[in-house]
């Protein structure tokens, strides 16, 4: 926690690295020794919740430690100039913004934000030449990667979600493309491989491992199947993109996390959710403070499915509302939130010959502020979040499912006006989530970015997974992380 400050733990415990700034330290954490995205993912949520209190100086101070033993962390470099912008510190701002740059000239962001903030002050022709260097730094991105060889997946099963829509998508990707598939039934195999153009296919999985020429792993088996077959392409050699929900609870999600150490693979949860520019654009309009603190989060996604052979009814093997659509809410408010739920709520309606979760709906205390979310895999399909803050509110009218072929749509509304006047509807440009998934997948595992959605992550959302069963189970509150 926070130590050796006036005002002792902020917002409760916080699992953080030891960090100094003159004469006193900041904050403690078993992972001091460990320095690495991990920890610097811990230092920029400890400069959040201080941003919260509006303790913005010590916020700087925490991220301008961090930096002294993570100096090439452009992600640090860039929440301190929005920091400095916060607190009206222009030069400082622009300072930070270069820095960002010199650690990552690949990264059209700092160029992006100093144009907003110079468009801001009029200074339109300024602002346009930092936007024409972002857009010149994005097309630089896109000719690098068609000189970067192909990453070759190799696919487990022929799952009708990865048949017809991620891999599809995958193959859109100028940086990835479908090597292998693998089926129980060499047959199916053979003929899904056809489909996508792949040029192998294996009739067990096994064989699939132990092709050489694969350098990522994609797994859509069934929830049971995630942990297991992910760890054996792990020590295989191959990186993986895995399924969601990553495993069946959180002590899964922690072997996976020992394999990736162990075998220094990238490997990574299907959250495609989390690079859409939509839940970019979501982010930013929360922390630019235009909806104010947010206060509430409320979700609901459903469909109908009552196919007893279907993998989702099936309880043994982690069927059920929660596992397959829950998780999406829970993710997403924690993006929102930008901390983790302090304790669970739930209830559950089981299905009487399937056992699994058919109408589910939880409450997660943020403290301050509540997530609430209703999830169902047999009423009318429908999918809508709201985000509402101490000011206004965004409205993400299609939170998951997006859809690749047409715009998608935030609605922010500031004020309230119970005639929508002042309601300001955003466009998000049509694009495909699962191209840029797998895109961000390759640029991670070529060193350009950080994992979009890192294990550590992963085993944040099963915990409070493992929560809400609890809690449905024992009729009370249940604190994430204690199963």
């Amino acid at each position: 926690m926070l130590s050796d400050r006036p005002g002792g733990a902020v917002e409760g415990e916080l699992s953080v690295y030891s960090v100094w700034v003159p004469n006193r330290k900041v904050f403690d954490s078993p992972n001091r020794n460990s320095p690495g995205s991990a920890l610097i993912a811990e230092a920029v949520e400890a400069a959040l919740i201080l941003e919260r209190q509006d303790r913005i100086g010590e916020a700087l101070e925490v991220l301008e430690a961090t930096l002294q033993l993570e100096p090439e962390s452009a992600e640090v470099a860039k929440q301190c100039a929005r920091l400095s912008l916060k607190i009206n510190e222009i030069r400082a701002f622009i300072n930070w913004c270069h820095e960002a740059l010199r650690i990552d000239p690949a990264d059209p962001e700092p160029h992006e934000m100093m144009g907003l903030l110079l468009e801001s002050k009029g200074r339109h022709a300024e602002a346009s030449e930092e936007f024409r260097m972002a857009a010149a730094v994005r097309e630089k991105l896109a000719r690098m990667s068609q000189h970067h060889p192909k990453l070759r997946w190799g696919v487990l099963s022929v799952s009708k979600f990865a048949m017809t829509k991620l891999l599809p998508s995958t193959l859109k990707s100028s940086a990835n493309e479908i090597t292998a598939i693998a089926s129980r039934d060499l047959g199916r195999a053979t003929e899904a491989a056809a489909q996508l153009g792949a040029g192998k296919a294996y009739g067990s999985y096994e064989e699939l491992l132990a092709d050489q020429d694969i350098d990522v792993i994609y797994n859509p088996l069934p929830n049971h199947l995630h942990v297991p077959w992910a760890i054996k392409a792990a020590e295989a050699g191959k990186h993986v993109l895995c399924e969601k929900p990553l495993g069946l609870n959180a002590t899964q999600v922690r072997e996976l996390i020992a394999a990736r150490d162990r075998t220094g693979k990238v490997i990574m949860e299907a959250f495609m959710v989390r690079t859409h520019p939509q839940w970019l654009r979501v982010r930013e309009i929360i922390r630019s403070g235009e909806i104010g603190e947010v206060r509430a989060f409320v979700a609901a996604f459903s469909y109908t499915n009552v196919d007893p052979n279907n993998v989702r009814n099936k309880a043994d093997i982690g069927g059920g509302a929660i596992y397959d659509i829950g998780c999406y809410c829970i993710t997403t408010a924690r993006w929102a939130f930008e901390r983790e739920p302090q304790r669970v709520a739930c209830t559950i309606e089981r299905d009487p010959a399937f056992g699994t979760d058919r109408l589910s709906s939880a409450i997660l205390d943020f403290a301050p502020g509540q997530a609430n979310f209703t999830v169902s895999t047999q009423i009318n399909p429908f999918q809508r979040t709201q985000i509402v803050g101490t000011k206004g509110r965004i409205e993400v009218e299609i939170p998951v499912n997006s859809l690749p072929d047409r715009p998608m749509r935030l609605h922010i509304d500031v004020g309230g006006a119970l005639d929508r006047s002042g309601i300001r509807t955003e466009e998000i440009p049509a694009c495909d989530q699962y191209t840029i998934q797998a895109d961000e997948l390759a640029r991670a595992i070529r060193g350009e970015r950080e994992v979009a959605v890192p294990l550590e992550d992963s085993l944040a959302n099963m915990q409070v997974i493992d929560a809400t069963f609890a809690a449905a189970e024992s009729g009370r509150w249940e604190v994430p992380g204690e199963f």
